[in-house]
């Protein structure tokens, strides 16, 4: 069994989300391949600060960088959130047509940005990429992101040494560091497939992404489209995930639906 980090008691079947851009979705689909991402690659500076914003002093007083440690480390990003605004705006840049006239015969394709919302669960996850993925033994992880202030990122370093990280047990050490976060991104609920590609060396450099074949139909539960597509764009974006072999429960996310409550005279 892959290890765990920061994981509640008997959490396995709680249901995960991730929300791809469609035309990435689409795209994975048709290809059958999904990826995990370099954590080099992320945009917040502060997230995986370790290999990132800090620095190591040696012996001899020299500077030196530790972030070829991140080389080989993969990560994909799943949430606790099932149906969050910040979420589906974050990975869609679909905008509203409604009222805009001739705007909509303008820009027809306007549904190709929205976001499509995958539901599955961390078991099911683990078992998937355990045997899909090679020499995972004890070079897979699965944490729930931990979110600190700021001023609790000096702390979570002190009294460690880089070699700390060089040593048995460095692997999961590495993982747990990239199981944290700002406090500013709370709201994202995350937890995170951390996976070592042993494979990565002088002879075959690191790649910013990690391919693996990729089976919608085994990996997921159901499929949520955008909440801000209207009726005609949700009838055309799932007809083109059924028509590229999407067998499961496809439906639309009921956010933005309005709801008749009712009162006595």
């Amino acid at each position: 069994m892959p290890e765990l980090i920061n994981f509640p008691v008997d959490p396995l079947d709680t249901p995960v989300y991730r929300i791809y851009p469609y035309r990435i979705f689409l795209q994975i689909i048709q290809t059958q391949k999904d990826r995990l991402s370099s954590p080099n690659t992320w945009p917040d500076p502060l997230d995986n600060f370790l290999l990132r914003q800090t620095q190591v002093i040696d012996s001899d007083g020299v500077s030196l960088d530790p972030s070829a440690l991140a080389n080989g480390w993969y990560v994909q990003c799943w949430s606790l959130q099932q149906n969050s605004d910040a979420m589906w705006r974050l990975y869609g840049a679909y905008k509203s047509l409604a009222g805009q006239g001739g705007l909509a015969s303008i820009n027809p394709q306007n549904f190709v940005e929205c976001s499509v919302q995958v539901k599955s669960t961390p078991r099911k996850l683990l078992k998937y990429l355990t045997e899909t993925l090679s020499h995972t033994t004890d070079n897979l992880f699965c944490g729930y992101v931990q979110y600190i202030e700021e001023h609790e990122f000096h702390a979570k370093i002190s009294g460690r040494k880089y070699n700390d990280f060089l040593m048995a047990g460095g692997q999961k050490l590495l993982a747990e560091f990239m199981c944290l976060k700002r406090m500013a991104f709370a709201h994202e609920q995350e937890i995170r497939l951390i996976y070592q590609d042993i494979t990565v060396d002088v002879a075959h450099p690191p790649s910013n992404f990690h391919e693996f074949a990729f089976d919608p139909n085994t990996l997921f539960d159901e499929i949520v489209l955008d909440p801000r597509l209207n009726d005609w764009e949700y009838d055309q974006v799932s007809r083109s995930l059924l028509s590229n072999g999407i067998t499961l429960n496809v439906r639309q996310s009921d956010l933005y639906k309005g709801k008749l409550f009712r009162m006595p005279f």
